[in-house]
């Protein structure tokens, strides 16, 4: 007879190593390895997670805005384009907050992470005036 640990009854609950997830994650490691095997593979690969660790790195801008009651935390390394892009594509969007720092990347997932309970859908919060205002004043705590 098998081990009952906890109590639960056999086989109930889930299994590490079980099911479709695992499935799908183990055939895309293999696929990957396999993938970088290619030189001319590898090499874009590495090209691409280097650009992505400069972008971590590079002094962008941190915003907030509002649209429709909900509020948007992004990173943008060109605010200009940004802004002539909500105002074709959003165009009742406020300005709310926006701050040039090397650590605006950083902030945003961090701001993401803290709010994840507010996520509405992609970079969109449902929040508050008042935790508008606390994100407010985290960023400023950290860019100052």
């Amino acid at each position: 007879m098998k081990s009952n640990y906890g109590g639960a009854r056999a086989g109930a609950g889930r299994k590490r190593g079980v099911g479709i997830s695992f499935d799908i994650a183990k055939h895309c490691e293999r696929m990957l390895i396999e993938m970088l095997k290619d030189d001319a593979i590898k090499q874009k690969a590495i090209k691409q997670v280097q650009s992505k660790l400069e972008l971590t790195n590079e002094r962008g801008y941190l915003y907030v805005i509002k649209s429709s009651g909900l509020v948007k935390i992004g990173f943008s390394s060109n605010w200009s384009k940004r802004e002539k892009s909500y105002k074709t594509h959003t165009p009742d969007f406020k300005l709310i907050y926006l701050v040039q720092s090397e650590l605006s990347f950083q902030l945003e997932t961090e701001i993401h992470e803290m709010y994840k309970d507010n996520h509405v859908k992609g970079e969109w919060f449902d929040l508050s005036d008042g935790q508008v205002v606390d994100v407010i004043t985290y960023c400023t705590s950290k860019t100052q």
